[in-house]
């Protein structure tokens, strides 16, 4: 290259750096992290600019955040986007930093001192509190505070089998003989690992991927031993033998029995969790041991027995909260190692999982989410972009949606916190207070809905989708709405004449919305695929043909187009699954009690 040609590109490149360094200096029309991130309009408030408050997000100006040196700029990315600043956590370990030498009893007092400021799990608003609304009185449940899936726990002894319907509790010799041959299987490990990776891992990215590899490469040469490795491979073998990739559910389909299933591959998938559950039945308590519980939980979630999941994420939270309690005083820097990194997804992963469940089941958790914890988000691992077979971007975009679900989930606990922790008879006495918190929950879950990272929208037609992730948020997020809205239904169907004369301007339109919403969850395009939230959502299907049967049997409220092919469309979902689970067939069985066909005909 010639002086004279260099000559404008060396003034080009001073000028740039010139005005990069006057606007490095000028902070105060810098946006924030988060604002800059997502490439918005900041309007630059101090302590926190407007957005970040709407949002509940931590607000953070280059000038005073902490050091993230050590980050990769995609870890950077994703922390900068989605972290958030819970106050309890951050006053706990205000507390817990200034206690020079924390023991055992230090961390016990702080952990009772939680239970004293009543940190419960929130009062997730699930399918049983609706069949306890005065208008299903006429069915004769009387679930006494309990869960179907307890009343009717039979779901967990259900065995893989062509039918799904033989109660196995013990490994039948079948079970022990292919277990027995799963040396012959060493081809398929990595095959099935590969599968875990893509299919599982990837919606909980908690594993060490370089050292999982590592230990199905030895499995695949030496066989399974007996140490935590080998029973972590034998579990993520069995949760990517019986995990596919997310396929479009077709547009004109009126069957979600469109995903073949070979029964080998179920009984592959059976064999190699047998094999993992007899070694993990002699492994010692650690972090590995922590993962192998984890993960078994989650394919008992696949394998729609979520009482076996649940004792199984508690047993995982409970170690996990055991090794927590008889450590030193947190300290920041513990995280930043490969072990502390690891220590912050499995908690975050194990207490999400478990509280969730044991929201669904109305029982009690380990107390894992009242242990005063540093973190409020989980880092993601330093070499995030090194053990992915599809590279950045699917590493990112794993991470995007774990700490995405992770931020919305606290959106929704804050809707059942606020809506949900008084009984449904006090929303009639209390309209207008019900109404403007609504509106409040709705404005944020709207504006984090409208800051979705691009790589987790839905771009096409939701028949048509791929994008597995997105379609996942997209479920949680209309869940959400429906909590927001569901009050007001039950005002229309259940308030005074009187009431209704001096609400029903204000609320109907509330309470139409939420049947749309309902309408929206069945109608979602989810539903033929199994993963670790299938009993979930059809448990959503359930419950939203419930409220739009509790509205068309009340005849208070005006029913939006299509109801009746949506609650029909709900029973077509709950049969596709019912077979596999005792407390689906419940399920189905109460909508066939309500006579609902009665219904739809008038």
């Amino acid at each position: 290259m010639t002086t004279e040609s260099a000559r404008p590109q060396d003034q080009l490149m001073r000028k740039r750096q010139r005005t990069e360094s006057v606007y490095t200096r000028v902070r105060s029309v810098t946006a924030c992290t988060l604002c800059r991130g997502r490439k918005t309009k900041c309007d630059n408030a101090r302590p926190s600019c407007g957005f970040c408050r709407s949002i509940k997000a931590q607000c953070v100006y280059d000038e005073t955040r902490s050091d993230f040196s050590n980050y990769d700029s995609a870890s950077l990315h994703i922390i900068d986007r989605l972290e958030q600043l819970g106050e309890r956590m951050e006053n706990g370990f205000r507390n817990l930093s200034n206690a020079g030498n924390t023991s055992f009893s230090t961390l016990e007092d702080s952990h009772h001192e939680a239970k004293a400021r009543h940190i419960t799990l929130p009062p997730i608003p699930v399918v049983e509190t609706i069949l306890e609304w005065g208008i299903f009185d006429s069915l004769g449940i009387e679930l006494q505070g309990r869960s179907l899936a307890l009343t009717h726990d039979l779901e967990a002894d259900v065995a893989y089998s062509p039918s799904c319907a033989e109660v196995q509790p013990q490994p039948t010799l079948d079970d022990r003989e292919l277990c027995g041959e799963l040396s012959l299987l060493g081809p398929d490990v990595k095959t099935a690992v590969q599968s875990f990776i893509e299919n599982v891992h990837s919606k909980n990215p908690i594993v060490e991927l370089g050292s999982l590899r590592e230990a199905a490469n030895n499995c695949q040469m030496n066989g399974f031993g007996t140490d935590g490795f080998s029973a972590l491979v034998a579990i993520a073998c069995a949760l990517g033998s019986l995990a596919r990739p997310y396929t479009a559910f077709p547009a004109d389909s009126r069957d979600y029995q469109v995903v073949e299933e070979r029964d080998v591959d179920r009984r592959i998938a059976h064999a190699f969790f047998t094999k993992a559950c007899v070694i993990m039945s002699v492994l010692p308590s650690s972090l590995l041991t922590i993962q192998c519980l984890f993960f078994r939980g989650v394919y008992e979630m696949y394998s729609i027995r979520p009482v076996k999941a649940w004792l199984d994420f508690g047993q995982a939270s409970l170690q996990l909260k055991l090794q927590l309690l008889s450590r030193r005083p947190f300290a920041e820097e513990e995280f930043d190692s490969p072990r502390g990194r690891l220590i912050q997804r499995l908690y975050w992963s194990c207490m999400q999982s478990e509280s969730e469940l044991a929201n669904e089941l109305r029982l009690r958790s380990s107390g894992l989410e009242d242990l005063v914890f540093p973190h409020v988000f989980p880092s993601p691992p330093v070499e995030l972009s090194t053990h992915y077979d599809g590279g950045d971007e699917l590493a990112t975009s794993s991470w995007l949606y774990y700490l995405s679900e992770t931020s919305l989930r606290r959106i929704c606990d804050d809707v059942a916190w606020t809506l949900y922790k008084p009984l449904p008879t006090s929303w009639i006495k209390h309209v207008a207070l019900i109404q403007a918190q609504a509106q409040r929950l709705e404005e944020n879950i709207e504006a984090w809905m409208a800051n979705l990272p691009r790589a987790l929208l839905v771009k096409s037609g939701l028949s048509e989708s791929t994008n597995e992730l997105g379609l996942h948020i997209r479920s949680r997020y209309l869940l959400c709405r429906s909590w927001i809205f569901r009050p007001f239904l039950y005002i229309m169907v259940h308030a005074t004449p009187a009431t209704l004369a001096e609400h029903r301007k204000n609320i109907e339109p509330l309470a139409y919305t939420c049947l749309e919403t309902c309408m929206d969850c069945i109608n979602d395009v989810t539903f033929h695929h199994r993963h670790h939230g299938t009993w979930y959502m059809v448990r959503v299907a359930f419950a939203s043909a419930l409220l739009i049967l509790a509205a068309a049997k009340a005849r208070f409220v005006s029913m939006p187009p299509g109801w009746r092919d949506a609650i029909r469309r709900a029973r077509v979902i709950v049969n596709r699954w019912n077979a596999e689970s005792k407390n689906l067939q419940v399920s189905a069985n109460i909508l066939d009690a309500l006579k609902f066909d009665a219904i739809l005909d008038t």
